[in-house]
């Protein structure tokens, strides 16, 4: 039975098959947004998300998300309060990112059947392993045809940077990033997502938004890049920005999620993006 391990290798191996998901199908994270218009409406309306809000402004840039190989076998996984039981390719030691992140999620990909698994609030204990919910994704299938466990519903792997895509420096991140909401966001979503779990209705931000780093703010941290994941993270924030796919804690600041291992020193905040039209 596979070991949990509240925690993550601080390099874990990502398979190559991880840079081409649904490439073939151009999904939105991987359209540039060169050349788009800005939407000024949502744009000025951000700078309203920090008033009276100390943690509101600051985006967090800390590499907190682990992905590991399937194992060969199979666990049983039973899910609640949706009551369902799943067999589970977990690997021989379990990496969550329970260390940063309260609801303990497990990312896999299997390779040989071509699964990406994504699991929230794992846990195990006397009766077995137990979690909130359990996603497969089929990675020869349509992206779209799985919901993802984040709010937003897309798979959230498909818009985290590999550790060697962030080593690569500028130009290493060829698609959008995945984008977390302090608080909450708008109930409304944009027209191409399916699912979002916003609940306010004066909000600049829908669940499938696209927010990209303005000019201004991409040479000011040009600037005080210090590491190779720097650059990467902004080239690829300027030129094809971050989508909004789920929520956190209003108190835990907003969150470019990105892979354990990264070493991003460079400071953003939510002031530093603008909106782009849909």
């Amino acid at each position: 039975m596979p070991g949990m391990l509240n925690g993550f290798d601080p390099e874990p191996s990502v398979p190559a098959v991880m840079l081409d998901w649904w490439r073939a199908q151009s999904p939105p994270w991987a359209q540039s947004v060169d050349g788009r218009p800005t939407d000024r409406r949502r744009t000025d309306r951000l700078a309203g998300l920090v008033t009276g809000n100390p943690y509101a402004d600051r985006v967090r840039t800390k590499g907190s998300t682990p992905l590991q190989l399937a194992g060969r076998g199979s666990t049983r996984v039973t899910t609640w309060p949706n009551v369902g039981s799943h067999k589970v390719p977990l690997p021989p030691v379990v990496w969550t990112n329970a260390a940063t992140n309260h609801d303990a999620q497990w990312f896999g990909v299997d390779t040989m059947k071509g699964h990406y698994w994504e699991v929230s609030s794992l846990r195990t204990g006397p009766l077995g392993w137990w979690a909130g919910s359990v996603k497969r994704h089929n990675l020869a299938g349509r992206w779209d045809a799985t919901r993802g466990l984040a709010g937003g519903g897309l798979p959230i792997w498909a818009m985290i940077p590999t550790v060697a895509e962030l080593r690569a420096g500028a130009g290493g991140i060829d698609r959008a990033m995945n984008f977390v909401v302090a608080g909450s966001y708008s109930r409304e979503r944009v027209p191409w997502i399916s699912k979002g779990d916003g609940t306010l209705t004066d909000h600049p931000l829908r669940a499938g938004e696209r927010l990209r780093l303005t000019a201004a703010a991409y040479d000011r941290a040009a600037f005080e890049a210090e590491t190779a994941d720097d650059f990467a993270v902004l080239e690829g924030l300027r030129h094809f920005g971050a989508i909004v796919n789920d929520k956190t804690s209003a108190t835990a600041g907003h969150n470019l999620r990105l892979p354990a291992g990264a070493e991003v020193t460079v400071a953003l905040s939510i002031t530093d993006f603008e909106v782009v039209e849909t």
